[in-house]
């Protein structure tokens, strides 16, 4: 039988508290509905980590090198200082500063192997409605120029295509901004690779399905402990690695 749950979804989220999804909350849904209830739900936030950390401060060091003559090294080092001040373990730091540099000059070079250069927006808020969702679904892109969307993506592997992951992602900006293209900036420590988002159609029926999926859970009850026991995590999946996030779910699901 399908289950469609509630009749009336027209208070699902808000009873809940839930103004909006996102890419990321999304994708946390598919991959564990566990931490998606601990992080948006029970409101349970765990602290960065070097990886998350150099990500952001690497895409500021690029977009500052390319509207600047900077070559944003001093920009990426400083944010990402700023963001492992607290709970960041000494030796993943150093690994990740010492890589900095380069993983901006990559993305730098790659963005001029492209001939992209007019920026014209930088965290950009996108937002859009699929159908039967009650809420919209925000993002915000990275770096804008004349007919493209660049997102960046700093890994210490480079991918031979866009992940699915990031396919789901790109598929919400194209639908968001469908006069340009979407493209992918994945850029190492020694090389990059530059990918342009095709056929997107299947990728946003997955974010639709999702969330609906999301939707219709969110139905069953407005008590989060009593969504609890629809769920049985994965504690085996790296989600969980966490201490802090462990400790909680060992709190809440009582193993």
């Amino acid at each position: 039988m399908h289950y469609t749950g509630r009749k009336n979804l027209t208070d699902v989220f808000e009873q809940h508290g839930i103004e909006h999804l996102s890419h990321s909350s999304i994708d946390c849904f598919r991959n564990e509905p566990g931490l998606w209830l601990m992080r948006y739900l029970l409101k349970h936030r765990e602290g960065t980590n070097a990886a998350m950390s150099r990500g952001h401060a690497a895409e500021l060091g690029i977009y500052t090198a390319i509207m600047t003559d900077s070559n944003g090294h001093d920009e990426a080092e400083s944010e990402f200082l700023k963001l492992t001040a607290l709970g960041v373990e000494g030796v993943s730091r150093e690994k990740e500063r010492a890589n900095l540099a380069a993983y901006v000059d990559n993305g730098v070079a790659a963005l001029k192997e492209a001939g992209l250069s007019e920026v014209t927006d930088y965290q950009e808020k996108i937002s859009i409605d699929l159908e039967g969702v009650k809420v919209p679904i925000i993002g915000f892109t990275d770096i804008t120029f004349e007919g493209s969307v660049v997102d960046v993506k700093s890994t210490g592997r480079l991918p031979s295509a866009i992940s699915p992951a990031h396919r789901r992602q790109g598929s919400i900006y194209q639908k968001a901004k469908g006069n340009h293209a979407i493209q992918f900036l994945y850029t190492t420590p020694k090389k990059y690779g530059f990918y342009t988002l095709e056929d997107s159609e299947q990728d946003l029926n997955e974010v639709h399905n999702t969330a609906l999926c999301i939707q219709r859970f969110l139905g069953i009850s407005k008590d989060p402990m009593e969504l609890v026991q629809f769920i049985a995590p994965n504690f085996d999946h790296f989600y969980w690695n966490n201490p802090s996030t462990r400790a909680k779910a060992k709190e809440i699901w009582g193993y």
